[in-house]
């Protein structure tokens, strides 16, 4: 079994511990806060239930598809850093989202980005795929978010 170590009854901390499973979790529907970050998660289906999360930290994991994610509409920070991810389709059906994590995943296509009218703060660092214009296009559609890069071309 999974030991959450639980900092208060909707927080869950299991960082670094190497997991690849996150079935055990289909039952903390309490959990408001959950970090997962540096584990060996490839699949996050499991967490599709856990709809009251605001916050979710999954970077550095293995990550290529997020779309489960798409039902935990009160999110409002992700990290998804250190994936693999290409396709951020998902990721409009999380309106709520203020701050988003993207740097250093595989990432070329950014235009569903610019439907997350409430960021405020979004990393894209790392995704060698990306144009500046590509940058610019999404900053004009969010003038108040701050964008995050090192795109060279």
């Amino acid at each position: 079994g999974l030991t959450l170590s639980i900092n208060g009854p909707d927080r869950g901390n299991l960082a670094n511990c190497g997991i690849s499973d996150v079935s055990a979790l289909t039952e903390q529907t309490q959990l408001t806060w959950l970090n997962l970050s540096g584990n060996e998660i490839g699949d996050v289906g499991d967490l599709s239930g856990l709809r009251l999360l605001k916050e979710l930290h999954l970077q550095g994991n293995q990550l290529t598809d997020v779309s489960a994610l798409k039902e935990l509409r009160q999110l409002t920070k992700l990290d998804l850093s250190k994936n693999k991810l290409t396709d951020l389709s998902v990721l409009k059906e999380l309106t709520q989202l203020e701050w988003l994590n993207l740097s250093k995943n595989k990432l070329s296509d950014l235009s569903v980005l610019k439907e997350l009218t409430q960021l405020e703060w979004l990393s894209l660092e790392k995704n060698r795929k990306l144009t500046k214009a590509q940058i610019e296009e999404v900053q004009k559609a969010l003038p108040k978010c701050k964008i995050e890069h090192n795109a060279k071309k």
